[in-house]
């Protein structure tokens, strides 16, 4: 299987035991406001040049932030609007599945109409059969992906567990995709099968209000036998900050210009039985900045259970250390504990997952110890109803050297109703907080925003 992904629309992949990977390149109608494209739900089944639709909506936006520094002209409330189209070329066949997307989207502030800008979307994916013609035992998944994002796309932007608990897929699916991370639904292959991009409400605390993601991950995997299967992958990423609106740019108003990140792993995985899996995954993660210059190297195990036809389980466990080679502030360098679980739910309606982990060291390149996260993400979706709504919440908080009490969390939900003739009304609410000490200055925000958009498509059969 190969994919390529060239998008701006950004996210990480959910790789079980190991560092938090994404895509939010391919989500489901109803993940967020609903911009239509060949990756969307039946979508896929279009064949040649298309005109997928168009979206528009108003946000009301409110950002409070306690940091002096940062000037009062990016605090307060504004009225935000936004409006894009998609168009794309798809080719469906027995054995190869291509398709291309394209979406422009224009985005205004009454309040600062400095603030305006465009924004561009290109999504490419190439699905080929699970093996390769170089021999039958090998697949290949290959993502490339970027992104130019704002603090209010930033709000409403669905994260990875969000799109996996909103794609179509069956029981089996989802708890393959997340025990056997073998993704069999197209809808799912893309968001596992991702680039290692951070996906956190810290992004914002550190890299600003305007920020871009780009990345690149190829995995290779070997089936030496129906029950084992050997991974190999390598990547990296990069963040870095954006010359605010209006073409001014204020460094008090981010803490890291840039990140880079380098990855590479190497794991197993082996059936025990058709409801347990168990394996192991080895690996580094290299990070640098101005700030840091360091190798994360770990290893642990994992095991998955089907416990029923309703629910699954994945835990996972292992060491860590911190190698390194630049640095401000010193890290500690003696062995970590990482580990983690999945819990998943899911019947006719609801999809229902939580994600609790701890890591070693960040990906954001500040010398923390360790990284402890927590995402749930909920879907409900009726066959046969035209709504549906859709929740999630995430965490994460940093120990680090230089900072203390590093905490982000957002949270959102979402409704969808399809009003007919390929109209969909969307509202969705969202909530951003973070909170942290640097050189003694407190960095605070407490973001709200609302926002309700309706899009059309000329496919209207193919919506819900």
């Amino acid at each position: 299987m190969e994919r390529w992904h060239l998008t701006s629309k950004t996210g990480i992949s959910h790789k079980i035991a190991a560092l938090a990977l994404g895509i939010l390149a391919s989500g489901p109608v109803h993940a967020q406001m609903p911009l239509l494209g060949p990756n969307s739900p039946g979508f896929g089944r279009l064949r040649g040049f298309q005109f997928y639709g168009i979206m528009s909506s108003a946000t009301y936006f409110d950002n409070r932030l306690s940091n002096t520094q940062i000037p009062q002209l990016f605090t307060g409330s504004d009225w935000l609007f936004q409006s894009s189209a998609s168009v794309g070329w798809s080719r469906p066949s027995k054995n190869t599945n291509i398709s291309i997307g394209y979406a422009p989207s224009y985005f205004g502030s009454l309040r600062n109409p400095d603030w305006s800008f465009w924004n561009h979307s290109l999504t490419i994916n190439t699905n080929t059969p699970r093996t390769l013609t170089i021999s039958p035992r090998w697949t290949f998944d290959f993502a490339l992906m970027t992104n130019f994002t704002n603090l209010n796309q930033s709000l409403f932007a669905p994260t990875t567990l969000d799109n996996i608990a909103s794609a179509p897929a069956s029981f089996d699916q989802l708890a393959g995709a997340m025990i056997r991370q073998n993704p069999s639904s197209d809808q799912l292959a893309p968001v596992i099968n991702g680039v290692p991009v951070t996906d956190s409400a810290a992004n914002v605390l550190f890299y600003g209000d305007r920020m871009f993601m780009g990345g690149v991950q190829g995995t290779f995997t070997y089936a030496q036998s129906g029950r084992l299967s050997w991974m190999f992958g390598g990547g990296g990423s990069r963040i870095q900050h954006l010359t605010s609106f209006g073409g001014s740019s204020n460094s008090s108003r981010h803490l890291v210009p840039y990140t880079n990140n380098a990855n590479a792993n190497v794991g197993l995985s082996y059936s025990l039985s058709p409801r347990t899996q168990i394996g192991m995954n080895t690996g580094t993660v290299r990070t640098f900045n101005r700030l840091q210059d360091s190798y994360a190297n770990y290893a642990t195990v994992f095991a998955g259970w089907t416990l029923s036809r309703r629910w699954f389980l994945t835990v996972n466990g292992g060491a860590g250390m911190i190698v390194p080679l630049r640095e401000t502030y010193r890290v500690p360098t003696k062995v970590g504990y990482m580990g983690g679980t999945v819990i998943g739910y899911k019947t006719r309606e609801h999809t229902f997952l939580v994600d609790v982990k701890r890591t070693i060291g960040d990906n954001y390149g500040i010398g923390s110890n360790a990284t402890m996260s927590a995402d749930a993400a909920w879907s409900w979706s009726r066959p046969g109803r035209s709504w549906w709504i859709s929740a999630g919440s995430g965490r994460q908080d940093l120990g680090t050297p230089g900072f203390s009490n590093i905490q982000a969390w957002r949270s959102h939900v979402s409704f969808g109703q399809a009003i007919g003739w390929g109209f969909v009304l969307n509202m969705q609410y969202a909530y951003l907080t973070y909170n942290a000490d640097f050189l003694s200055q407190a960095y605070k925000l407490r973001a709200n925003a609302a926002t309700v958009g309706i899009s059309w498509t000329p496919h209207a059969g193919l919506v819900r």
